[in-house]
């Protein structure tokens, strides 16, 4: 199927949520941990600017708190911007935590 231009395809509705979060692309070492700062929000996902790229269906494993409680979200796109970030899609895959 072919994407069109300027159709939403979300899902949720998304929040505007300006944030440094910090993640870790690995659960086992977590080592060192990486950091991105969030545009925006929903309860399936976010999208954030990253200073590493990640293939698509890597799992980054979220350390800081967010206001959905989820831990593991996967890459759904990354767009490269001029100034060497990563502009990233993901989409949280486990069940929200109970508070």
């Amino acid at each position: 199927m072919e994407e069109q231009a300027g159709i939403e395809r979300r899902r949720a509705q998304r929040y505007d949520y300006p944030s440094t979060i910090e993640f870790c692309p690995e659960v086992v070492t977590c080592s060192p941990q990486q950091r991105a700062v969030t545009i925006n929000i929903s309860s399936l996902g976010l999208c954030a600017y990253l200073f590493n790229t990640y293939p698509r269906g890597a799992k980054l494993y979220l350390k800081s708190e967010l206001p959905v409680k989820h831990c593991i979200a996967t890459v759904q796109w990354v767009r490269q911007k001029e100034d060497g970030l990563f502009l990233t899609g993901l989409h949280f895959i486990d069940t929200p935590q109970t508070v």
